[in-house]
């Protein structure tokens, strides 16, 4: 498990004005370590994101948001930081907004709402597939490696 007190230090690092309103988990279907932190000074709803093991793979997530953001209109968090310099946390880690969303299972009517969103996450996914590469192989970092 993660130290409260090693989520504190990483977020006064990078928002050293800040006061840490919660820390919560999410509770599960994540590799990686994965919390919803509630910031004031300024105030922002934040996801840290704590790789243990393969630490590329917080470059490579950037790297994804930003390819995705510059190529379709598909929402992206904005990332603050990307660290895998082991300094403060012995992986590597993300430090992004939160996105405003709701869950496709917690959105009930009878006016088709539900359905409404799961065809603007089809669409999403569309977009995001609509998304080439010059050769393939695994994203690293910012290239695709093929060796």
């Amino acid at each position: 498990m993660i130290s409260a007190n090693v989520i504190k230090i990483i977020i006064k690092r990078h928002f050293p004005k800040s006061d840490i309103k919660y820390i919560k988990r999410f509770p599960r279907g994540y590799v990686n370590f994965v919390f919803d932190i509630r910031i004031k000074n300024p105030n922002k709803s934040l996801v840290l994101k704590l790789f243990k093991s393969q630490l590329w793979r917080a470059a490579k997530e950037y790297h994804i948001y930003k390819l995705i953001s510059s190529r379709t209109d598909v929402p992206v968090p904005y990332v603050f930081v990307v660290d895998d310099s082991k300094e403060l946390f012995n992986g590597a880690y993300l430090i992004m907004e939160k996105l405003k969303g709701k869950n496709l299972d917690l959105v009930y009517n009878d006016s088709g709402y539900k359905a409404r969103l799961a065809r603007q996450a089809g669409d999403y996914l569309a977009k995001i597939h609509s998304i080439k590469f010059r050769k393939f192989g695994w994203i690293k970092k910012n290239k695709v490696d093929n060796g």
